[in-house]
């Protein structure tokens, strides 16, 4: 047995839906919430340009007066955008308040490791020292002496400079 409609009723449910403190010009701005934010990409509105066309749809206030300035125009809008926030917001809540909890453990994950790359430092080349030719400690230990002669008073001594260098070989 199909349920009898009785005309008129969707706009009673309508009416009882919008609440009736709120005007026409709040839900115009409601219904056409979605499609302004689209136009108007984040950009300002001209609420000075948009009075004119709003007066000429016959949109009204709250009190049924058409509505005069572009500043209640403005501020009907930024309470369009607060409802719709809490809208949204409390639909959230409902969504997360209607998931059940459980007792199952989280799903098991297998990831796929790659062996570890060997750091260098782990198999390091063994040092090796090799010794410098003595003709090379000779040429070198020359050329400080030519650089600071402060440190080579006596010219270039080559068991001096391989003790200020620190050096071992040879």
């Amino acid at each position: 047995m199909s349920k009898p409609t009785t005309t008129g009723a969707a706009a009673v449910i309508a009416r009882i839906w919008r609440n009736p403190i709120r005007g026409r010009l709040y839900w115009f701005l409601w219904d056409e919430h979605d499609t302004i934010l689209n136009r108007t990409q984040g950009r300002p509105i001209a609420w000075t340009a948009i009075l004119k066309d709003v007066q000429a749809l016959g949109l009204t206030n709250a009190n049924a007066q058409p509505v005069t300035n572009a500043d209640s125009l403005r501020k009907t809008w930024a309470r369009v955008r607060a409802d719709k926030r809490r809208e949204a917001e409390a639909q959230q809540q409902r969504v997360a308040q209607r998931r059940r909890p459980t007792n199952d453990p989280p799903p098991v994950v297998v990831r796929t490791v790659a062996p570890p790359q060997p750091r260098p430092s782990a198999n390091p080349a063994p040092l090796q020292i090799v010794p410098l030719p003595r003709a090379v400690i000779e040429q070198e230990a020359r050329r400080a002496a030519d650089r600071r002669p402060d440190l080579f008073p006596d010219g270039p001594d080559v068991t001096r400079y391989k003790l200020l260098k620190g050096r071992r070989d040879v």
